[in-house]
Parts: C-alpha cells; sequence; structure tokens
C-alpha cells in the first residue's frame, strides 16, 4: 500500500498530471447510471495543498475529497499500533483507537483483520457515541491477559457500542471477580452480536434505554458468577427500558454460577426470546435497599431451563425493595431442581402484582411455583406438567400462609399433560391457610391426587374446574363436616350436621344425601336447621356469617 500510494504521490506531482489539474473543471456528471465512471483520482482545481490525492465517489452531487480525509473514515486498531498477534499487549493502542474515534464520533473503530486473539490486560474505554466492531467467530478479537479484569471492557459514554465481538474473558484462567462488559449509568449503549466466554459477570448493565440484543454468554461458573446483571448501580427503578433480546446465558453444569440472569434495579424491563439456563438459578429478581424492579415485561422467554436450584426466584432483600407490576407472557420455567418459581418476601418490602400468562412450568424436581409471599399473583393460561418428578407431597402451585389476592384461571393442573410426562404431584394447587381474596376457576385438574388442598377464605370463588365440578365429593355424616373444595357433595350415614367447613364468602354447595334423611341443626355455622329426604338435594350459600340452606 506505501508503494502504491508513492507512486500516485509520484504520479501526481508529475509535470504532466500538474497541467491536467490546472484544465478546466470537468461538467458534472449527468443524472445517468451508464455514465457513472469508476471510483478514480480526480483532476480538479483544489485549494488543498499541492500534491494531495483526491477522490471523488461517483453520482451526482459528489466532490472531491483528499485521500487523507476519505481514508480517516475508517478507524482501525492497526491505525494505532495494535498487533492483534495473541501475545502483545493491545490494550493502550485500542484505547489510543477509541480516544480518537471519540475526538471525531460518531464513529467505528474496527478491529484490525486476525487469526489470533487481540491481548487485553486492562481496562478498554468506549466513549460517547463510539462503537467498537469486531468480526464474527471464535478465531479472533479480544482476549483477556490476565484474571478478574474489573472491567474489561467500559461502556463509560451515551450511545457507546459494542457489535460482533467474541471475547475470551477466561483465557488466562477462571475469573473469580469482575465484568467483562460494564455499563455505566449511560443513554443508549448498545451491545449486540456479542460472545463471552468464562465471565465472572458478563454483563454489568446501568442506564437508560440499554440494548443487549443477538448475545452468547457462556460458562457462567462456581459461587457469585452472574451471566447479565442489570441495575447494580441505581435505585427507585433508574436503569429504565433495558431491553435484552435474542440473548443465550449458559452456565457450567458441573460447577454453576449463581444467576444466568439477576435484577436488581429495573424500571420497564424488556426481556424477548432469550434462554437463561444450567445456572443455580435461571431468573433471579431481587431488589436491595431502595431498589425497585416495576413494570419488567418477560415475553417468549426462557426465564430459567435446567437450572441448579430455580428457574425464577423474585425476593427482597431490604424493607425498601419493591417488585411490582410483572408480567410473564409465553414464559417457559422448567427443570429446576427444587421449585421451578419461587416468590418471597425475605427483606420485607413489596411483592405484588406479579402475572403469568401462558407459562409453560414443566419437570421440576419440586413444586411448579411456590409462592410464599405477594399480592396478586396470577396464573392465566398456563400449563404445569411433570411436576414433582422428585417425590414427596409436590404441588403445581403453593400459596403459603396469609398469601392473598390471588388467581389461577383456564390452566392445566392435572399433572402429566396428556401422557408426555411421567411425573405428576400429588396435589394441583396447595392452599395453606388464610387464603383471601383467590379466584379459582375454569381450570383442568384431571389426574390430580388431590386437586386442591386446603381451601381459599374471604372474599374467594372455586368454580368450573375439571376434576372438581365434575367429581362430587363424599362425605359421611357428621357434627361437622369437611367439604373440601367440592361444589357438590354426596352424603352419607344419618348424624345431625351442625358445621360445614371450609367456608369463604359468597360459597355455594349442593349436600345430596344417599343413604337415608339428612338432619341439620343450628349450633355450629349453620343459619337455620332442615331436613332433607335421600337424594332430595339441599342447597346451601355461606353468607359470610352462616349457611343458609334451603
Amino acid at each position: 500500500m506505501k508503494i502504491i500510494l508513492i507512486i500516485l504521490m509520484s504520479i501526481s506531482m508529475s509535470p504532466t498530471f500538474a497541467e491536467a489539474q490546472s484544465a478546466p473543471l470537468a461538467p458534472v456528471l449527468p443524472n445517468n447510471p451508464a455514465s457513472y465512471g469508476a471510483h478514480a483520482v480526480v483532476d480538479q482545481p483544489s485549494p488543498h495543498a499541492a500534491g494531495e490525492m483526491y477522490f471523488q465517489q461517483k453520482g451526482t452531487g459528489s466532490i472531491p475529497r483528499a485521500f487523507s480525509a476519505k481514508l480517516a473514515d475508517i478507524v482501525n486498531g492497526a491505525d494505532f499500533g495494535m498487533l492483534c498477534n495473541g501475545s502483545n499487549d493491545d490494550t493502550a493502542a485500542l484505547n489510543h483507537a477509541l480516544a480518537y474515534a471519540a475526538s471525531v464520533a460518531p464513529a467505528v473503530v474496527n478491529l484490525p483483520l486476525s487469526n489470533t486473539h487481540c491481548v487485553i490486560t486492562g481496562t478498554v474505554s468506549v466513549l460517547d457515541n463510539v462503537t467498537l466492531a469486531g468480526t464474527h467467530g471464535q478465531t479472533a478479537n479480544l482476549s483477556a491477559g490476565v484474571v478478574n479484569l474489573d472491567p474489561m471492557i467500559l461502556l463509560a459514554g451515551n450511545g457507546a457500542a459494542i457489535r460482533d465481538l467474541y471475547i475470551n474473558a477466561s483465557a488466562s484462567g477462571q475469573n473469580t471477580r469482575g465484568a467483562t462488559i460494564a455499563v455505566r449509568n449511560v443513554n443508549a449503549p448498545v451491545i449486540a452480536d456479542v460472545n463471552i466466554q468464562g465471565p465472572f459477570i458478563g454483563i454489568d448493565l446501568n442506564g437508560n434505554q440499554a440494548l443487549v440484543d443477538q448475545t452468547i454468554i457462556s460458562s457462567i461458573h462456581s459461587a457469585g458468577s452472574i451471566g447479565i446483571r442489570i441495575g447494580a448501580l441505581t435505585t427507585y427503578g433508574g436503569t429504565v427500558d433495558a431491553r435484552i433480546s435474542n440473548t443465550t446465558v449458559i452456565g457450567d453444569p458441573s460447577h454453576p454460577g449463581d444467576a444466568a440472569m439477576q435484577v436488581l434495579d429495573a424500571g420497564g424491563l424488556l426481556v424477548t426470546e432469550s434462554d437463561m439456563q444450567m445456572t443455580k438459578i435461571g431468573t433471579q429478581i431481587a431488589p436491595g435497599a431502595n431498589q425497585w424492579v416495576a413494570w419488567a415485561s418477560l415475553n417468549n422467554t426462557y426465564v430459567g431451563d435446567t437450572n441448579a436450584v430455580n428457574a425464577l426466584e423474585i425476593d427482597t432483600r431490604a424493607p425498601s425493595a419493591r417488585v411490582e407490576g410483572l408480567e410473564c407472557s409465553a414464559c417457559w420455567t422448567a427443570s429446576a431442581q427444587s421449585d421451578n418459581i419461587l416468590i418471597r418476601n425475605t427483606g420485607g418490602g413489596l411483592v405484588s402484582e406479579i402475572h403469568f400468562n401462558g407459562l409453560r412450568n414443566y419437570n421440576g424436581a419440586s413444586n411448579g411455583a411456590n409462592v410464599k409471599a405477594g399480592t396478586f399473583v396470577t396464573f392465566d393460561a398456563s400449563r404445569f406438567c411433570g411436576n414433582g418428578r422428585g417425590g414427596g407431597a409436590a404441588a403445581n402451585i403453593v400459596y403459603g400462609p396469609n398469601v392473598s389476592a390471588y388467581a389461577v384461571r383456564n390452566s392445566e393442573l392435572g399433572g402429566s399433560c396428556g401422557g408426555l410426562f411421567k411425573a405428576a404431584p400429588q396435589h394441583g394447587i396447595v392452599l395453606a391457610g388464610n387464603n383471601a381474596g383467590g379466584l379459582v376457576s375454569g381450570n383442568d385438574f384431571s389426574g390430580s391426587g388431590t386437586p386442591i388442598s386446603g381451601a381459599p377464605t374471604g372474599d374467594s370463588v372455586v368454580s368450573s374446574n375439571l376434576g372438581i365440578d365434575t367429581a362430587p365429593a363424599t362425605v359421611a355424616s357428621a357434627a361437622t363436616i369437611d367439604v373440601h373444595t367440592a361444589p357438590v357433595v354426596m352424603l352419607t350415614g344419618n348424624v345431625k350436621i351442625s358445621a360445614i367447613r371450609p367456608t369463604w364468602n359468597g360459597r355455594t354447595l349442593k349436600l345430596i344425601p344417599t343413604k337415608g334423611t339428612a338432619s341439620f341443626t343450628t349450633g355450629g355455622n349453620l343459619c337455620n336447621a332442615a331436613t332433607a329426604a335421600q337424594n332430595v338435594p339441599v342447597d346451601a350459600y355461606f353468607n359470610g356469617i352462616c349457611w343458609n340452606l334451603k
């Protein structure tokens, strides 16, 4: 290239070329593709320095530009001394290239073409409106020259971006701290088409309108390691509108990291078509002091798959922490070695309005979903199959003591899902006690050993469920009878009945004597006495205080 430029410079300073340069300006080319010439050195009079070479783009309206300006359009790390030979330290050269790009931004810094890695031993800073770009594949791009870089790459300015990079974060050994890519609290950073291998924290994401797309983070290894961490530097939902799309995080199955994705503080987080697998927890939502995870949307996403503990964990770490308004649509939570979904409130903050719509919850070793805390935690049009494979009295859904304002509607809760799974839990739903404000309707409990264990309280509705409405309970007459959640009860025996359990406001019940006359008397929770002949139904309605019988 140097020889060619020298020759061109020699030509430009020859008498013949000088005469051509002094000729009148050539007419503008007509707007006719057939008349466009090839890219060429153009003989134009110019105020530029004598001996300068010029380039003119073909096409109407183009102007001549100095070759030096044209070549400066493309910034390459090699221009600043990057060797990318797998041994020399390229950190300083790359930082010089990025600093220059920031001075003429917006600009792109390309890595040199090489089939060996560019060795990085310190932090590389990408500033405002600068893009660091590599090429696809795992034979080149960036390699950590030391362990525990913190960070290896810093997106430190608004509009900073990383694209088309392979980063071997563990090239010098297993990391035990530090982030491979750290994003400060900036606006519109982009991480796209990036492959990170062996980080401690793959991406530490903060700021506004961040985008992570088409990215793979693999070999999340050992305690403390996280694939994507969101909002560690912000509070009150200050990491706003972060978007994670088409991204996969993979743990090391022999020594799984803590979480594929950890959300600490986020307002309006959007996660779509991504996969969080083989870590201890797939997706962990765990805000701390003054941190809020509010109005997050997870769509068409494998929130957790084949995780060593839970596929999804929601918890608080401080009284001022909040998790609210989460929507998980067409999500996947499967094959966890404990509960597929665990929701609790350890820190005593707020957990409310957590909604699952079209969830596929499969093959958990224990419960499908264990809701230990929270209000308005709902499941709609969801499928729970094959859970409880580890044995024991598991359930597809557990609502713990005092969990209120919940709903399970139009979902499959029987367990085997048409024979696709061998295992099925003992219980469809467990209501552990004082579970007011429940709505359980339109579900399929077919094949469940106990469709509902326990019963709702307060203002609740249980109705139109296969496996409950279609299978009346048989109960022997006694002073107090427990009819579970059945809407129809076949009574045996002739002992007078004075109390019926369980109750919730507005509950309706049909009692049918099958062995002679049935007698009902006051003194328990019955509003009035009644007698019914064999096979004559008694209709009962609980008014919040006692049962009205007719």
